[in-house]
């Protein structure tokens, strides 16, 4: 399933990272932009991905109240939400909660990047699950999801849409 929607949504991964790329890291202004862009998509898909299903230990996977958390120490208020695409199947959630734990690999080799360059910078966002087994876990859980929640299509759709409001976020 993994490598399966790792191709159907390849371009539109590559389309979030070109735009996520466009923000320096290296800067305090780059970093809070890009924080708050994340805080534009993040809460509202999180919050769509309460509906279920969820992987393993889903109470401790959120990174909603660790990025609010940097956004109040870099003094930046929550910024308006973007329009987020309604997750309605649970396949939709499931190729939603696919873009959300994979970019936790993404986010690992950001805060490596971020500390070097602003070691005082806050990083709970990126930093979040940091030693846990989270990406693992979801893939054992993504393969084993029942024949009723495991539609392709939908998990694509799901992908792409939650890829959409990210890159929406990112360019605006």
């Amino acid at each position: 399933m993994r490598a399966r929607l790792r191709a159907a949504t390849a371009d539109d991964h590559t389309r979030v990272d070109e735009l996520a790329g466009r923000f320096n890291l290296g800067e305090h202004a780059g970093y809070t932009g890009f924080l708050v862009a994340q805080m534009r998509v993040l809460p509202a898909i999180e919050a769509r991905l309460m509906e279920g299903p969820h992987p393993p230990r889903w109470e401790e996977r959120g990174r909603a109240a660790a990025l609010a958390s940097d956004l109040a120490a870099l003094g930046v208020s929550s910024p308006r939400p973007v329009p987020i695409l309604a997750l309605d199947t649970p396949a939709e959630r499931i190729g939603a909660a696919y873009v959300l734990e994979g970019s936790r690999l993404g986010a690992a080799v950001q805060s490596r990047f971020v500390t070097r360059s602003q070691p005082e910078a806050p990083r709970a966002f990126l930093d979040h699950g940091a030693g846990q087994s989270f990406w693992p876990e979801f893939l054992c859980w993504l393969e084993t999801q029942p024949q009723e929640t495991s539609d392709l299509a939908g998990m694509i759709a799901g992908s792409r849409a939650t890829f959409a409001a990210f890159a929406h976020a990112f360019e605006t």
